[in-house]
């Protein structure tokens, strides 16, 4: 299984296993204010990223790499079957449902996975975070997974981009249509 592929399974099954949140999506980094402000719109969510790779091994033509994994749960005053939930209350109940879900999960059975280790939770408190009405738990785990070839077809084409743009200069007689194609491997 592939980073991306793992990354969205993780992704699903958090969602899954966490009924309230209203979106568990792959994403590409560490949060930052622009992030939240755009995903708080969306709370209860979860963000899924690799943070970073950690020792690898290489042994009889198989690799296998630990990855440094985080799932920010980001959250606002919500009102749920009735009930009202503060952001600090409804953050905290979804990181415990995270980590029971982390605990001993190898994603489906992903070949070659180990379990999580180093399962460390923190709250991202920050003046600005709470002005925005917004909570940040950021879940962080480690976990190792034997590493398959890579192949460049799984990735999306982006040789090929086509876009009209009005460049109408203020006199108005003339509209530009342009096509670009990148070169590809040979």
């Amino acid at each position: 299984m592939t980073l991306v592929a793992l990354r969205q399974s993780i992704a699903d099954t958090l969602g899954e296993a966490i009924p309230v949140v209203e979106q568990s999506i792959p994403f590409s980094g560490e949060v930052n204010k622009a992030v939240v402000e755009n995903y708080a719109m969306r709370s209860p969510c979860i963000l899924v990223s690799v943070l970073g790779a950690l020792d690898g091994s290489r042994e009889a033509h198989q690799t296998s790499m630990d990855f440094r994994w985080g799932a920010f749960i980001i959250t606002k005053d919500r009102a749920f079957g009735g009930r009202a939930y503060t952001r600090d209350d409804l953050s905290l109940a979804i990181a415990e449902a995270a980590y029971a879900t982390l605990i001993n999960n190898r994603w489906d059975d992903v070949p070659g996975a180990r379990v999580a280790t180093e399962i460390r939770g923190r709250n991202l408190w920050s003046p600005s975070m709470d002005e925005m009405g917004v909570t940040i738990w950021a879940c962080t785990w480690r976990q190792g997974f034997e590493l398959l070839p890579f192949d460049v077809s799984t990735l999306d084409d982006f040789l090929t981009f086509v876009g009209t743009f009005d460049k109408t200069p203020p006199d108005g007689l003339d509209t530009k249509e342009m096509r670009v194609t990148l070169d590809g491997p040979e």
